[in-house]
C-alpha cells in the first residue's frame, strides 16, 4: 500500500541511479499530474519530471501527454514495424471496417470489409490505383470515373497536362 499522503502531494515509486531519479511512476494530482487518479509513468521525480505514459480516471491513455482527448492520444512519431503491418478502422454499429495496410512488396493498400477488397493502393514509386493492387500509370482508375468540372483536351490530344487515354 503506498498513500500519497497530503492533498497537494502524489504517490509514486522512484527508480534511482547515484541518488538521481531515472524513472519514476504513481498518481498525481491535480497541481502535479492530473487529478489523483491519473496512472503516470515519466522520467524524473513525480509531477516536475516528464510524463511520457499516462492513463486518467476515464480510461483514456496519454502517450507524451499529459491530458489525453480521447480513447488513446500520442503526441509523437510512430513506428509500426512487422511484416506487414496496419491499422484496423472498425464501426462497431454495422461490423464495417477499413483498413490500412503497408504490404510485403512495400505498396500501400486501403482495404475494406475484413480486407475483402483492396480499394486503394499507393506504390513505392508513386504510382496510385483505384480499384486496382497493380497501377501501371502514374493514376491508374479501375472503373467510371465521374467529373464535376471540366478536364480540358481531347481523347487522344497531348499537352501540357499530360496524355488523356481513353479505352
Amino acid at each position: 500500500h503506498i498513500d500519497r499522503g497530503a492533498v497537494n502531494d502524489i504517490s509514486e515509486i522512484a527508480f534511482r541511479t547515484d541518488g538521481s531519479n531515472i524513472f519514476s511512476m504513481g498518481l498525481g494530482n491535480s497541481s502535479n499530474i492530473g487529478d489523483g487518479t491519473d496512472f503516470f509513468i515519466g522520467t524524473g521525480s513525480g509531477g516536475s519530471g516528464n510524463v511520457r505514459f499516462l492513463i486518467n480516471s476515464s480510461g483514456k491513455v496519454g502517450i507524451g501527454v499529459t491530458n489525453p482527448q480521447l480513447a488513446l492520444h500520442i503526441s509523437g512519431d510512430i513506428d509500426l514495424e512487422d511484416s506487414a503491418p496496419f491499422i484496423r478502422m472498425k464501426e462497431t454499429g454495422s461490423n464495417k471496417d477499413m483498413q490500412f495496410k503497408l504490404q510485403t512488396n512495400g505498396r500501400m493498400s486501403l482495404l475494406n470489409d475484413n480486407a475483402t477488397s483492396e480499394v486503394f493502393t499507393v506504390l513505392q514509386s508513386g504510382a496510385v490505383g483505384i480499384g486496382t493492387a497493380t497501377p501501371a500509370e502514374t493514376l491508374d482508375v479501375q472503373g467510371n470515373i465521374k467529373f464535376l468540372t471540366r478536364i480540358s483536351g481531347s481523347v487522344s490530344s497531348t499537352g501540357s497536362f499530360g496524355t488523356l487515354v481513353a479505352d
